[in-house]
């Protein structure tokens, strides 16, 4: 009787740690969102969620750690955005968690681990290891060869 009771606790840590976790992957997932893609269509939002997931997938790193590593992600390049528009924010919260919950049903994005918009050619998207994947609102996405030959 004893042993139920602890385990039931400890089932409720591991239960709240985990939240925590969902939680936190999903606020970091909504700020990039909302600062590359908030006016881009739902395809668009869900495919930068995406390049977050495929780069943490890829490092072994969280989410957090990916969305502020330095000059990734051009709305953190000044730290963290704030956010102005409550609707968009609360529209790429819906994006972040529909995302997250289709994820482990795989990537339907190809991997995509790069994006820019359309009227700018930033130098890394002329490297011959990045493949064009697909053309969404203002954006073109990318996946990097060099990672995925690795596996």
């Amino acid at each position: 009787m004893i042993w139920t009771s602890l385990k039931g606790k400890q089932f409720f840590i591991l239960i709240w740690r985990s939240s925590v976790d969902i939680f936190a992957t999903i606020y970091w997932l909504s700020l990039v969102c909302y600062g590359e893609a908030r006016g881009e269509p739902v395809l668009g939002q869900k495919a930068v969620i995406h390049t977050v997931l495929n780069r943490a997938d890829i490092s072994g790193k969280d989410v957090e750690h990916v969305v502020k590593n330095p000059k990734q992600y051009s709305s953190f390049n000044h730290g963290v955005p704030s956010v102005l528009d409550h609707k968009a924010f609360i529209r790429c919260m819906d994006m972040a968690n529909i995302v997250i919950s289709q994820n482990a049903k795989g990537d339907t994005y190809n991997g995509i681990t790069h994006f820019h918009r359309k009227d700018i050619t930033p130098y890394w998207a002329k490297d011959k290891e990045m493949d064009k994947i697909i053309i969404i609102g203002d954006h073109i996405y990318y996946r990097n060869n060099s990672i995925y030959n690795d596996y």
